[in-house]
């Protein structure tokens, strides 16, 4: 029996097709297990998922009101400490 090195090829290529194949399989069959999960998971905490959805808005505003405090209380550090060295200034030309 004869063949030839590009019929083994052939071969080794159609082998090497067969195994992505199988490792494909595998990875959709555990991608789909995965979503079924996932699937599962939302319907069971749906109602706790609404409630931080609406509570959302609540945050952002929490989280603006909080910035812009912070916002002027830093100015105002800022302001008392351009005063601070104004009066340290005054009192270093007073010597």
């Amino acid at each position: 029996m004869e063949f030839r090195i590009w019929e083994l090829g052939i071969v080794m290529i159609g082998l090497g097709f067969l195994i992505v194949c199988i490792n494909l399989a595998f990875t959709i069959k555990n991608v789909d297990n995965t979503v079924k999960k996932v699937e599962l998971l939302v319907d069971d905490n749906l109602s706790e998922i609404g409630q931080i959805i609406g509570s959302v808005a609540d945050i952002t505003t929490s989280v603006d009101t909080i910035v812009g405090s912070a916002t002027k209380i830093v100015g105002l550090v800022s302001s008392a400490k351009i005063i601070s060295s104004l009066g340290k200034n005054k009192d270093s030309r007073r010597d």
